[in-house]
């Protein structure tokens, strides 16, 4: 039914602005609070470096708007012949509804008319995300113990 639904929906994909930046951080950080180990990490460190980053790279990412409707954000970093999806977030009142399914898959059918190989990190503790990208076709490559799954488009 979800996917019936997501079928018929227009998404488009603006470039952000600056004032974007704190709203993707914002994202990030209550990631990184859920589902990061923080007794392994720096997190002041951690919220600096993410920050940056974002700021660094503002080229990669984009709005996602679904008919008209401001719904979240995507990154993906080009590395040649892989193509990292950074950062995929979406407001808490359109997840579940398919949007995230439509986005990753136009972005993987993308990526494999351009002989590139699609992969992404994930929080291993975020569970509803990892359970999406393996639906999707994605396998676990690489664990970072404690932390993320490094995972690959495989089909």
């Amino acid at each position: 039914e979800k996917e019936k639904y997501a079928a018929s929906m227009e998404i488009t994909y603006p470039p952000i602005q600056q004032q974007d930046v704190e709203k993707i951080f914002a994202y990030l950080k209550e990631l990184i609070l859920r589902y990061e180990d923080l007794g392994q990490i720096d997190c002041e460190k951690v919220l600096a470096w993410s920050r940056r980053k974002i700021e660094q790279q503002m080229a990669d990412y984009r709005k996602i708007f679904c008919d008209g409707c401001h719904t979240g954000y995507v990154a993906t970093h080009d590395e040649g012949d892989r193509l990292e999806i950074d950062d995929l977030y979406l407001a808490p009142a359109f997840q579940g509804k398919g949007i995230g399914t439509v986005v990753l898959r136009q972005i993987v059918a993308q990526a494999m008319k351009e002989n590139k190989t699609p992969y992404l990190y994930v929080f291993i503790r975020n569970e509803g995300a990892v359970r999406l990208y393996r639906r999707l076709g994605f396998a676990v490559v690489q664990e970072i113990p404690n932390s993320r799954y490094i995972m690959e488009y495989r089909g």
